[in-house]
């Protein structure tokens, strides 16, 4: 099996074992006491991706970023495909002002890890543009392990309606 649909296959049974678990109004701790080492050194990857997003360190960022990154985001209404493609999004929206990021607080993580596949989802505020504007957001990302390295695979950002 192609490794990235093994990753697809893996992450649709986290999401429904997820959502089995989780009932309206359940709160994720984020004490890191109650997540395993595997669990930790996944979300620290996604705590330094999200710093490096939040200091708008692109060099950084895409060194969490795998090759062949999809991203669905709020703010476009189509899907970004392919490192090259995001990084020029991603510029694009830093000159133009619209995708300053000036606060990307990550709240309520939750992370599942099944071999080589990590699904973390969490909730931000995140203060975004030139002048700053206020959002809250629902966040997942798929993380897969590519030689020893864990590499995001896949964003998707929501708003919390208002």
């Amino acid at each position: 099996m192609n490794s990235y649909k093994s990753i697809w296959v893996t992450v649709g049974s986290m999401i429904f074992g997820l959502s089995s678990l989780v009932t309206p109004g359940t709160t994720f701790s984020t004490d890191m006491g109650h997540m395993t080492r595997e669990q930790i050194e996944v979300w620290r990857v996604v705590e330094e991706f999200n710093e490096a997003f939040e200091s708008n360190d692109l060099d950084r960022f895409f060194s969490f970023v795998g090759n062949e990154i999809t991203v669905l985001t709020p703010g476009h209404p189509f899907r970004v495909e392919g490192i090259e493609d995001d990084r020029e999004e991603i510029e694009k929206g830093i000159s133009e002002g619209y995708g300053i990021a000036s606060l990307w607080q990550a709240m309520q993580p939750h992370v599942r890890v099944r071999g080589d596949t990590a699904l973390v989802s969490f909730f931000s505020r995140a203060y975004l543009g030139t002048p700053p504007k206020f959002y809250y957001l629902r966040v997942t990302n798929v993380l897969a392990r590519t030689d020893g390295d864990w590499k995001v695979m896949h964003i998707h950002v929501s708003e919390v309606p208002k």
